[in-house]
């Protein structure tokens, strides 16, 4: 039986999957709603394959180099931080990420919490890490 399932679960995971494809790679659509009738319409490409043109580097020969034929663009377009060895998606998702931790810490730690609650006890935390002259004393 679970192997039956499992078939039949494939096969419909298949065809959704192919009816995804679009022979079209990419369609235009008018880009308006009812209330903006008096606007001109702008159209707007609509890439189904999710390939960025703009990142390419078209003029490269992709038998000679393939990565500069792909990320050409790109890699002329961005600047990798001095005080890194790769910059990416992850890497700005990552200190967005330690951005917004540090917000909630300051907050807590500005903050006039109950005692016993989380947000007291990392802003007390944070505090006394804070304040050096005590850790000085104490050693």
């Amino acid at each position: 039986m679970n192997s039956k399932f499992y078939s039949v679960a494939t096969a419909v995971a298949a065809v959704f999957a192919l009816s995804a494809c679009n022979p079209n790679s990419a369609s235009t659509s008018p880009e308006s709603s009812p209330s903006e009738a008096e606007s001109p319409v702008v159209e707007q490409t609509v890439l189904h394959s999710g390939v960025f043109t703009e990142n390419m580097d078209l003029s490269a020969n992709p038998g000679d180099d393939f990565f500069q034929y792909v990320n050409g663009a790109y890699l002329d377009s961005i600047e990798i931080p001095a005080d890194r060895a790769s910059f990416g998606s992850f890497s700005k998702l990552s200190d967005e990420a330690q951005e917004h931790v540090i917000a909630i810490i300051r907050e807590s730690a500005e903050g006039d919490f109950a005692k016993g609650t989380d947000e007291q006890k990392v802003g007390d935390m944070y505090s006394s890490y804070m304040d050096i002259k005590a850790r000085n004393a104490a050693g």
